[in-house]
């Protein structure tokens, strides 16, 4: 749900809404998709979850709840049911911000169906289900290039205009983890949603900056939520407010990445480091992965990563700038579509590979912990109220405190997923797949989710 300052899942996360289990046949991709024209917001039901739903498979648990992917009985709409047991004060205040958020129906944002009340201690979110889950999982199915970079980002940036321009709130956790994908090609419009809205800030006007809580993930921090980061660690007592404007940083970050491989100021293993390099903003486009990128694509960078706030696009700028445009001209588009180096699908490919490890050691470090805890009743409680532990610094063994907050141990698809993952890079350009379909929608150049 969300938590500050974090590289990792926020305190009280669910399992994303995708799947642990490969989609199968009986998935129609139809019955995944909303009715945006008969789309009438948020339901808010009573009763319990098996009166209306058929539960498929447990995707994934929490500490507070878990993951099921659920057929609904009037129609069989495959859905995701996040099942909350006594949540807090806080997840009831994002559930009404996601009920929000969900209307009117945007396609670029994980729409919350239904919250069924089962009980004084029990909520169940139904949400659409994302079969093909986080954006890098799904990323590796076709062949990247620049223009699939454009179908991706102005995807998300609409979902991002929809909460500044229609909600008045920003997401302030825009990172690869938080985007979904409801079909296996992520660059066809409509294929990706924007989730997990534990971090989101409401706001008054977008040029008086009021948010002071120091959160989201580092990898995707602007300058000054860096400087708020860090004041918060060395407890100054300064206080740098910042706004929605850390959402177009984010999105400059991962366009960046998409093309590079790493976001722009990445010091692995060095939070230090990187804080330092966001501050001095000396913003490098180093030539083995710009070198064919298009004037457009790196203006539209540079217009993103803006160090100065005041002269930062705005999310409706970044809708309408040349480089979310359709293109028309056939030189242009054959320049687009060239693949990306292979240097940098590898360093993408080890940053997955080294995040999935991470999660799963952190995971069961903390179920050790809890067990460490399991005598005393007092402090078992104040961990799981507690955030959750990062891994150490150099990416060693992180050190376990009674804060840490109380999960299961990995599932066993979890670690065959892992294990699969492993062995797919390690085949290095091998792992580069591409199909008919994922091409014709790159030379669609479909730019229908810039609307705002």
């Amino acid at each position: 749900m969300g938590a500050c300052a974090s590289s990792g899942k926020a305190a009280g996360a669910f399992p994303s809404a995708t799947a642990s289990a490969k989609p199968d046949s009986k998935d129609d991709p139809k019955r995944l998709v909303l009715d945006a024209k008969q789309w009438a917001g948020t339901e808010k039901l009573q009763g319990g979850l098996e009166s209306r739903y058929r539960v498929v498979c447990e995707l994934g648990r929490g500490a507070f709840g878990k993951v099921n992917k659920v057929a609904r009985l009037s129609d069989g709409a495959i859905l995701a049911a996040k099942s909350m047991h006594s949540p807090s004060e806080r997840a009831l205040n994002e559930v009404q911000l996601w009920e929000e958020v969900s209307s009117p129906y945007h396609e670029s944002i994980l729409q919350l169906v239904e919250v069924v009340q089962g009980g004084a201690m029990e909520l169940h979110l139904i949400t659409e289900w994302m079969p093909f889950g986080e954006l890098y999982d799904a990323l590796d199915s076709i062949v990247f290039s620049e223009q699939a970079c454009r179908m991706v980002t102005v995807q998300l940036a609409s979902g991002l205009a929809h909460l500044h321009l229609r909600h008045k709130c920003a997401h302030c956790d825009v990172k690869p983890a938080n985007i979904l994908c409801r079909q296996r090609d992520p660059t066809v419009p409509g294929s990706i949603k924007l989730g997990d809205f534990g971090f989101c800030q409401r706001f008054a006007s977008r040029s008086v900056p009021t948010f002071t809580v120091a959160c989201g993930t580092l990898d995707y921090f602007a300058p000054e939520l860096a400087a708020n980061y860090r004041n918060t660690r060395t407890q100054t007592g300064l206080v740098v407010k910042y706004g929605p404007a850390v959402d177009v940083w984010a999105l400059g970050c991962l366009a960046y990445e998409l093309l590079h491989g790493e976001p722009p100021y990445f010091a692995p293993g060095d939070d230090e480091r990187q804080l330092e390099l966001i501050e001095m903003h000396q913003l490098a486009m180093p030539p083995e992965s710009f070198e064919s990128v298009s004037a457009h694509g790196k203006g539209f960078i540079h217009a993103c990563l803006e160090p100065n706030v005041s002269d930062r696009a705005l999310i409706e700028d970044t809708l309408r700038h040349a480089w979310l445009q359709p293109v028309t001209d056939e030189r242009t588009r054959e320049e687009l579509l060239k693949s990306v180096p292979q240097t940098a699908i590898q360093r993408r490919q080890a940053r997955v590979s080294a995040d999935a490890r991470r999660r799963l050691r952190v995971s069961a470090l903390t179920v050790i912990a809890a067990r460490r805890l399991s005598g005393d009743p007092d402090a078992l409680r104040a961990a799981l109220q507690a955030g959750p532990i990062t891994s150490a610094p150099d990416g060693g063994t992180p050190t376990i405190r009674q804060s840490d907050v109380l999960v299961v141990p990995p599932s066993q698809s979890a670690l065959q997923a892992l294990n699969a993952l492993e062995s797919e890079a390690s085949r290095g350009s091998e792992w580069r797949r591409g199909s008919e379909a994922s091409m014709a929608s790159y030379k669609s150049d479909d730019m229908r989710a810039r609307v705002i």
